[in-house]
């Protein structure tokens, strides 16, 4: 809750908006892109065994929607930027400019953490919907241009399927959480 108190950082959370979620964009898509082919891919050659590839786009949008968008956009940023956080926390420490910040009475988690953490807050329920996007294009670009599913087969019931999206927001929160605080971690 120190991140809502006065006064506000807003400088400091734009610029770690930038720094840990535009700067994880392009390593989070390519990602993304590659998981969507290989789900694509391996769903497609579970499916043609019931005669059900039609569906391989309902299967793909499900499986990145509520599972793997979240968990992999976790992973992805938290080995991007998660790492650099804790590092530069830790020099922070080392340098003793943490003890300086308590010595001039700034509270160091107020100054230091709580832009992070809501930058975090911020960014990983963006990246994560892009990911999700990335994904299915990439099972698209599987399905349709390599294994010859027809466009309207894999888009029209990928759309039309009606995902149980009732939980996703609980789950991208809790990963959200998760990644912020273990970033934190010195």
């Amino acid at each position: 809750l120190l991140m809502f108190s006065w006064p506000l950082q807003v400088n400091k959370v734009l610029q770690q908006v930038y720094y840990i979620g535009m700067k994880s964009v392009s390593f989070i898509c390519l990602t993304a892109v590659y998981i969507g082919m290989v789900l694509g891919l391996h769903g497609y050659y579970s499916l043609v065994k019931f005669g059900s590839e039609g569906v391989l786009g309902a299967a793909v949008a499900l499986t990145l929607i509520r599972e793997l968008g979240p968990v992999l956009t976790a992973i992805m940023l938290i080995g991007r930027a998660g790492s650099a956080m804790a590092a530069e926390l830790g020099i922070m420490r080392i340098s003793e400019q943490i003890d300086a910040l308590e010595t001039m009475d700034i509270d160091p988690i107020r100054f230091l953490v709580s832009p992070k953490l809501a930058a975090t807050l911020i960014s990983m329920p963006l990246l994560t919907a892009m990911a999700d996007v990335v994904g299915i294009i990439g099972g698209y670009l599987t399905g349709v241009l390599m294994l010859g599913i027809q466009l309207c087969g894999m888009l029209c019931r990928g759309l039309a399927c009606r995902l149980p999206l009732g939980l996703v927001p609980l789950r991208q929160a809790d990963v959200t959480v998760t990644v912020a605080v273990v970033g934190q971690r010195p």
